[in-house]
C-alpha cells in the first residue's frame, strides 16, 4: 500500500511540475513580439488594379533594347523558325532557306551552346521606325527596326 501511496504521489508531483512548465512557457511566448513585419517580406501593391484598369510604368530605352536582344536571340534556341521570320527581307536573300540561316545562328551561338550578349546599342528614329542598332561581345552586329510592340525585323552587319 505505501509503494502505490509513493507511486501516486510522485505521479502527480510529475504532473504538476510538467503543467507549470507549459504554463510558463505558453505566458513567455504569449509576450512574444517580432521585430519584423509582414511588410518586410511581402510589399502589398499600392493600388488594386481591376478589369481595364492599368498601372502606368516607365521602361527605359536600355530595358527595351535588353528585352528585344533576348527575345530574338533565345529564339535561337527555342524557336528558330521565329527567329529566321522576323529576319528583314534583304537579309533573308542571304539565306536561300533556313538550314543557311542555322548556320549563321551556329556561328553567332557559337554552335548553339552558348547565346550571345549584349555589349553596346544605339537608339535611331528613321520615318516612323525605331532603329536599335546592337552589338554582342563577339562584337556581331544586330540591326532592329521596330514597327510596333514586338512587331520588328532583324538584319546582321
Amino acid at each position: 500500500m505505501k509503494k502505490i501511496n509513493i507511486v501516486s504521489i510522485v505521479l502527480i508531483v510529475v504532473i504538476f511540475i510538467i503543467g507549470g512548465y507549459f504554463i510558463i512557457s505558453s505566458r513567455i511566448d504569449a509576450k512574444y513580439e517580432p521585430n519584423y513585419t509582414l511588410d518586410d517580406y511581402y510589399k502589398k501593391p499600392v493600388k488594386k488594379v481591376g478589369v481595364n484598369n492599368y498601372t502606368v510604368s516607365q521602361v527605359s530605352n536600355e530595358d527595351m533594347v535588353k528585352t528585344y536582344f533576348s527575345a530574338y536571340t533565345t529564339s535561337f534556341f527555342e524557336d528558330i523558325e521565329d527567329a529566321y521570320i522576323h529576319l528583314d527581307s534583304k537579309e533573308k536573300t542571304k539565306y536561300k532557306n533556313i538550314d543557311e540561316f542555322k548556320k549563321k545562328v551556329g556561328s553567332l551561338t557559337k554552335d548553339f551552346t552558348i547565346l550571345p550578349k549584349l555589349k553596346t546599342y544605339d537608339i535611331n528614329k528613321e520615318d516612323d521606325k525605331v532603329i536599335y542598332q546592337m552589338s554582342d561581345e563577339v562584337g556581331n552586329i544586330y540591326i532592329f527596326k521596330i514597327e510596333a510592340v514586338m512587331k520588328y525585323t532583324v538584319s546582321f552587319e
